[in-house]
């Protein structure tokens, strides 16, 4: 990751005398937004599919789901696309170890930006099934969203000396997402590459 978020929760130290002996008990209250429960299990997500989400503040949903190795593409991503990007943050956690994720401290990945957030998961290397799980919380007021996990390939771009004006073209179904690949070419004369859409 090329940046670092902290989240730093309030915290209270109150005061209570407990006898005529003036006799002070301190109790520093660590007050943090988890609401992680033992009944809450994780829920099983369907590779492929989209559901419909809809959270309110701090409440944290818990999924679980499983890689295949013997699907040909490269790429699995998890997408939380909101209605509105302006106070809406659903925010992703993904762990194979935990069962609920629901900190940057105990998770493998996350996404936490303001609106529209999505997790790679590359599958070249995974061998046999491996399951992983995913907690998806609400940082607003209230999250109204599509989360979608599905699997992608990836698209090679690469820069064609004897033709410079070559286009690439892209399909794949509305809503999903592809991964690109940049091919550099060993080139001096090449300054920079730029990719427009």
């Amino acid at each position: 990751k090329n940046f670092f978020q902290l989240g730093i929760h309030n915290s209270s130290l109150f005061m209570i005398s407990a006898s005529k002996l003036s006799t002070f008990i301190f109790i520093l209250c660590l007050l943090a937004p988890s609401y992680v429960a033992a009944s809450n299990s994780p829920v099983e997500f369907d590779v492929g599919s989209t559901q419909e989400l809809e959270l309110a503040r701090y409440e944290i949903k818990f999924f679980f789901f499983e890689i295949d190795p013997s699907n040909d593409d490269k790429f699995l991503y998890i997408m939380s696309d909101p209605d509105t990007t302006f106070d809406n943050y659903p925010h992703l956690y993904l762990s194979k170890r935990v069962r609920h994720p629901d900190h940057i401290l105990n998770c493998d990945d996350y996404a936490v930006h303001n609106g529209f957030n999505s997790l790679f998961i590359p599958t070249e290397d995974i061998t046999s099934k491996t399951t992983y799980y995913l907690g998806v919380r609400c940082a607003s007021s209230n999250c109204h969203f599509n989360l979608t996990i599905h699997y992608t390939h990836d698209f090679l771009l690469k820069y064609y000396p004897n033709n410079p004006n070559f286009h690439f073209g892209i399909h794949y179904s509305a809503n999903l997402i592809g991964v690109l690949k940049v091919e550099i070419p060993d080139d001096s004369q090449i300054e920079r590459i730029v990719i427009a859409t």
